[in-house]
C-alpha cells in the first residue's frame, strides 16, 4: 500500500509488483524488452498494452483522490503565520547567542561531528529562553575557554521574564478555549516551559514525549481525546498517532525539514477529520524561523502539499541535505540582506524542483496509467 505516486519510471511499478507477486512479470530485462519502447522506461509498447493490462489487473488496484472524493470528505488546511516582534531583551539575547554559534561555526565548520550540535543549538535559540539556557549550560563543559562569554549569555537569559512566543500562544488559545490544540516543539525544555505557563493560566494540559513509557503516552492520548483540550508534544507525537478529533496544530518552533512539518500536520489532517485544519506557525521577527517560513516554505506552498509530493521533492539529490543547507546559508551570511538573498535562492531551487517533479509525474501518468483500467471504484 503506497500513498506515494510512482515518479517517472515503469521500473518502480515493476519493483512494487515484484514485492507482491515475485516472478509475475518475469525478469526486468525480458519485461522491458517486451513492454517498453524507450530507454527511460516511461512509454508503454502499444502492441503489448492489452497483455500488460491483464497482468497488472491481477495484482494492482489504483485509486485516485478524485475518485474517492465522492465518498470521503477532505477538509482544507488553513495556515497562518504569526511573526512577533521580540522584546529588547529577547532581541539582544538572540543576536548575541547567534553570534556565539556563528563564531563556533567559523572555527569548527570543517569538523563534521560538531556541525549537528551547532545546528541543534541554533534551533534551540529560536525555541525558548529555557531551551537556550539548556544549550548554553551544555556548551560550558564542551568549550571551557568560552565560559566567560557563555555566563554573559546566561545572564541575558535571566533578564527575560516571559517569552513573546508564549504570550502569542495564549492569545491563540484564548480565542477559543473550548477547542482542542496540538502544540509541537522540538525540545523538552520548551515543552516543560509551555506546559507550566499554560497550567498557570488554569488551562487543562497534558504532554507527550519520547521519554515517557508506552503506557504513559497512551494515557496522554486518551486524556487529550476525552478530557483535556491541549496536548504539548515533541517530535515523538509527529509520527504514528491519530488526532482527527483535533483541528488546531500550533508549530511553537519549526523543524527545518519540511517532511517533519508535514508529519506533524498529518496527525490531525487525515481521514476522519471533520473540520478544516488550522495551522499556526510562530516565529520571532528577524529569526532564522521567519526566513524559513517566508522564503522557503511559502515558496513551495508547503502547508498545502501532501506527504507523497513532499517525499518525492526531498528525495532529489540536490535537496537531501535540507537542514545543513539552511544552517550554512544562515551562518555564512554577514547581513540581513544576504540572508534574504540566500534563502530566496534556496526557495527558488525548491520551487523549481517541485515544478520539475510535478511535470514529470503528470507526463508519466499520461503515458502509462491512462492506458490501464486499474480502479476498483469504477467497477
Amino acid at each position: 500500500l503506497s500513498a506515494t505516486p510512482i515518479q517517472n519510471s515503469i521500473l518502480e511499478l515493476y519493483n512494487m509488483i515484484e514485492i507482491v507477486k515475485p516472478g509475475l512479470l518475469g525478469t526486468w530485462k525480458n519485461f522491458s524488452a517486451k513492454y517498453i519502447v524507450d530507454k527511460k522506461a516511461r512509454v508503454i509498447n502499444s502492441d503489448s498494452k492489452s497483455e500488460l493490462q491483464n497482468l497488472l489487473q491481477q495484482v494492482v488496484v489504483r485509486t485516485t483522490r478524485s475518485e474517492v472524493r465522492k465518498y470521503l470528505e477532505f477538509t482544507e488546511r488553513i495556515p497562518k503565520t504569526h511573526v512577533m516582534k521580540p522584546s529588547k531583551e529577547e532581541s539582544l539575547l538572540y543576536e548575541k547567542t547567534t553570534d556565539f554559534v556563528r563564531d563556533l561555526w567559523a572555527i569548527e565548520k570543517g569538523k563534521k561531528n560538531l556541525m549537528l550540535p551547532l545546528m541543534t543549538m541554533q534551533r534551540q535559540i529560536s525555541s525558548s529562553t529555557e531551551s537556550i539556557k539548556s544549550a548554553l549550560n551544555k556548551k560550558i563543559t564542551q568549550f571551557p575557554d568560552s565560559s566567560a562569554k557563555i555566563n554573559e549569555l546566561l545572564k541575558l537569559c535571566g533578564d527575560i521574564q516571559q517569552d513573546t512566543k508564549i504570550k502569542e500562544l495564549k492569545k491563540i488559545i484564548d480565542k477559543n478555549k473550548n477547542s482542542k490544540y496540538l502544540i509541537f516543539t522540538e525540545f523538552r525544555d520548551t515543552q516543560k516551559y509551555i506546559v507550566n505557563a499554560l497550567e498557570q493560566d488554569n488551562l487543562s494540559v497534558t504532554k507527550f514525549n519520547g521519554s515517557m513509557s508506552t503506557k504513559e503516552r497512551d494515557v496522554a492520548v486518551k486524556q487529550f481525546k476525552n478530557d483535556i483540550n491541549i496536548l504539548v508534544s515533541t517530535e515523538a507525537g509527529g509520527e504514528g498517532q491519530n488526532f482527527q478529533f483535533c483541528s488546531n496544530v500550533i508549530n511553537y518552533d519549526l523543524p527545518w525539514n519540511p517532511m517533519k512539518v508535514e508529519q506533524r500536520v498529518g496527525r490531525v489532517h487525515r481521514i476522519g477529520q471533520k473540520e478544516d485544519v488550522r495551522i499556526h506557525n510562530l516565529a520571532i521577527s528577524g529569526s532564522i524561523e521567519e526566513h524559513i517560513l517566508k522564503l522557503l516554505f511559502d515558496k513551495i506552498n508547503l502547508f498545502k502539499m501532501t506527504i507523497g509530493d513532499l517525499e518525492l521533492l526531498f528525495e532529489e539529490e540536490g535537496l537531501k541535505n535540507i537542514s545543513k543547507d539552511v544552517f550554512e546559508s544562515y551562518m555564512s551570511s554577514k547581513s540581513n540582506k544576504e540572508i534574504k538573498n540566500k534563502f530566496s535562492a534556496l526557495g527558488d531551487k525548491w520551487k523549481g524542483e517541485k515544478k520539475k517533479i510535478n511535470d514529470t509525474i503528470m507526463e508519466f501518468d499520461e503515458q502509462v496509467f491512462t492506458h490501464f483500467n486499474l480502479s476498483s471504484m469504477e467497477e
